[in-house]
């Protein structure tokens, strides 16, 4: 039985020390309500932000693990919080400006 639990022990610590490092790239765009580019807008997560370039696109490295909340201000827009489960994918947000 103390064999099993050894065997078992030793088969999952490399699956939690994977899970414990996990970096993730997360990269987008952020636009306006006539789908133009946010240039400055603030793209903030847990241990990182940026701001967005000319185009809109922003780059974010975190250690965080995956799903993350991703929050987009600017001002003269409303803030936007989105939740990200797949850091594969391109991220893309509307900013509704405000009134």
């Amino acid at each position: 039985m103390l064999q099993k639990f050894k065997f078992l022990l030793v088969a999952l610590i490399p699956m939690f020390l994977s899970l414990s490092s996990t970096k993730s790239h997360i990269e987008g765009a952020v636009f306006d309500n006539y789908i133009e580019p946010v240039e400055g807008a603030l793209v903030k997560i847990i241990d990182k932000e940026t701001k967005t370039d000319a185009d809109g696109h922003f780059n974010l490295d975190t250690d965080s693990p995956l799903p993350i909340k991703i929050t987009f201000s600017k001002e003269g827009y409303e803030t936007k919080e989105i939740e990200l489960k797949d850091a594969t994918k391109k991220v893309k947000v509307v900013l509704e400006e405000e009134f």
